[in-house]
């Protein structure tokens, strides 16, 4: 069972482990941040120099596509998750474009208020090599799939019934919103990520690598690439990353769950997202 796999992520961050054992995306958010400063690429084996030391990945097909220094993200969504993110991407020294169901003239303070580019929903899906998923639940069936296919797409929605009225499939648990949203997008590689922290927090809780407080976000899905990308984004904005799995278990970090913004260390994180039940 994946909880018993989580159970055994945890037990290994806790126990200590060699650095060379990569558990999945497991190590530490530090992908993002080795790929953009100096990948290494030979045959098929991805080298990530971090902390003065090799890590290294094999796998068969593998390529080392994580993500690089500078990314094209569009934002759809212009409520606090969309600004949020868009500025904290701006500061890492990504290109970025904000959208929403309105048009760039509604968003025409925040082009010198984040430093960003604003656009249409069909622009910002064009422009970008990274698309953030910012919008109320119900608004994710007028995006046009044809636009997705093939681009990391990170979904920070969440599914409050209050305001999206109920959905007997998430409800009764079984399906959860990236799962929605991926039959919806197909050839997508969506990522659940960034929903699980206030915007808030986003702007202030992150800190240096190797800070003793620094804390840490989790990610879910089934494409590794995109993964890393995520984790990357992660670690250039101050959190490591953990992942809880397959898309499927985002689940785990939803609302109302124990690690819905309650930002913890990455080793209780990956012990609280173990001890969730459905």
């Amino acid at each position: 069972m994946l909880g018993d796999h989580l159970r055994r992520d945890a037990e290994r961050i806790g126990g200590g482990r060699k650095r060379a054992e990569i558990n999945r995306l497991d190590i530490d958010g530090h992908a993002g941040e080795a790929v953009h400063d100096y990948p290494l690429l030979v045959g098929r084996v991805c080298v990530f120099p971090i902390f003065k030391n090799l890590w290294w990945r094999f796998k068969p097909g593998h390529h080392c596509m994580t993500r690089r220094k500078h990314m094209k993200i569009g934002i759809i969504g212009a409520g606090f998750v969309g600004r949020s993110v868009a500025q904290k991407a701006v500061q890492a020294g990504h290109e970025v474009m904000l959208s929403n169901s309105r048009g760039p003239q509604s968003l025409f303070s925040m082009k010198s208020a984040l430093g960003c580019a604003v656009g249409t929903v069909d622009e910002a899906i064009a422009f970008a090599d990274v698309i953030v998923l910012a919008v109320p639940l119900t608004a994710y069936g007028a995006l046009p799939p044809e636009g997705f296919r093939g681009k990391v797409v990170i979904d920070a929605i969440n599914y409050y019934h209050e305001r999206d009225g109920h959905i007997a499939a998430l409800d009764q648990g079984d399906t959860t919103t990236s799962e929605m949203i991926a039959a919806h997008l197909p050839g997508a590689r969506i990522v659940k990520a960034f929903n699980a922290i206030r915007m808030v927090d986003l702007d202030v809780a992150g800190r240096p690598e190797g800070a003793e407080d620094r804390l840490a976000l989790p990610l879910a899905g089934d494409d590794a690439d995109a993964k890393a990308v995520v984790a990357g984004l992660y670690h250039q904005f101050g959190f490591d990353s953990f992942d809880a799995g397959p898309l499927h278990e985002g689940w785990r970090f939803e609302r109302d769950r124990p690690a819905y913004c309650n930002l913890k260390p990455r080793q209780a994180l990956a012990d609280t997202l173990a001890a969730t039940t459905r």
